[in-house]
């Protein structure tokens, strides 16, 4: 890493480090957000990788302010600085390691997760079973992937139904840190499809789906058919998660934030617009391009 390259992200690193030390997370997720575009601006795939942890991070930070609990939020604040410390000793040192980084989440993760526990859940789940949260995993994987053509249906929210799955059962039983690695990518691809519903007339969506977000699907499906505990992939991960990371600022950059869509079962037919529709053929391409078709 050239002292060039870590001089332009120095501040947006500083900037987050202030903000969840004064327990302002919303603004931590901000800065965090300006890493991932600095990074596709300026092609820094690595400070990319980290700034999508560091928006875990934030987002849960939100969750935890919402609790309005002093003491939750305190031990989440102490937690995330210190993870925060070791992100910023990586940058500073010229040693930026991303298997490092997604182990050191992964502690975080382990250490935090029982503040997002009810009173019962604490009492119940004493102890923590990490192999069922990986049988989930692998069953959701292979619904997605027998299923993956209801993608281009458009009411459907197949990736938040995954991720509430994930997240319900992460939360009590805590996730292999290569687990913790894999579903970045479905955090990642579920923004990208919301892009596509949100910036799709009623008579492309079938087309842009199959050419974007399935297209990528069948990489992530190909990406997590190669992990295992001894086989991890962390580099491939990696790879995909910067190309989704890329192509999920682009849309942001093109169209500017989109709400998460869940659609009705009555779909709305939108009349075309010649404008939006060449921006989309821009990003589609970028898309092929990133995805090798």
């Amino acid at each position: 890493m050239s002292e060039d390259m870590k001089k332009k992200f120095e501040y947006d690193f500083e900037a987050f480090g202030i903000a969840i030390r004064e327990e302002e997370f919303k603004e931590a997720n901000i800065f965090a957000n300006r890493i991932m575009s600095n990074a596709y601006l300026l092609d820094g795939k690595d400070f990319g990788v980290l700034g999508h942890i560091l928006k875990e991070v934030a987002n849960d930070g939100i969750n935890i302010l919402q609790s309005k609990e002093p003491k939750l939020i305190k031990e989440y604040t102490q937690n995330s600085i210190e993870f925060f410390g070791k992100i910023t000793k990586m940058i500073e040192t010229d040693s930026i390691n991303l298997k490092n980084a997604w182990n050191n989440y992964s502690d975080h993760q382990d250490k935090t997760k029982l503040l997002f526990m009810s009173p019962a859940e604490s009492k119940a789940y004493q102890k923590t079973d990490k192999s069922l949260s990986n049988k989930v995993i692998k069953k959701l994987m292979e619904l997605l992937e027998k299923e993956i053509q209801i993608l281009a249906y458009r009411p459907n929210n197949f990736f938040l139904g995954m991720l509430n799955e994930i997240g319900r059962v992460s939360k009590v039983n805590g996730l292999y840190a290569y687990d913790e690695h894999f579903v970045s990518l479905l955090r990642m691809i579920q923004k990208i499809d919301d892009y596509v519903k949100q910036t799709s007339s009623g008579s492309d969506f079938v087309t842009r789906s199959k050419r974007e977000t399935i297209q990528l699907t069948e990489k992530i499906i190909q990406v997590y058919k190669s992990i295992d505990s001894k086989n991890q992939q962390d580099e491939k991960i990696n790879e995909l998660l910067w190309i989704l990371i890329k192509i999920w600022r682009a849309y942001f950059i093109k169209f500017m934030e989109v709400g998460q869509v869940n659609y009705s079962m009555k779909e709305e037919q939108v009349p075309g617009d010649p404008e939006r529709s060449k921006l989309v053929d821009e990003i589609t391409k970028y898309i092929e391009k990133e995805i090798g078709v």
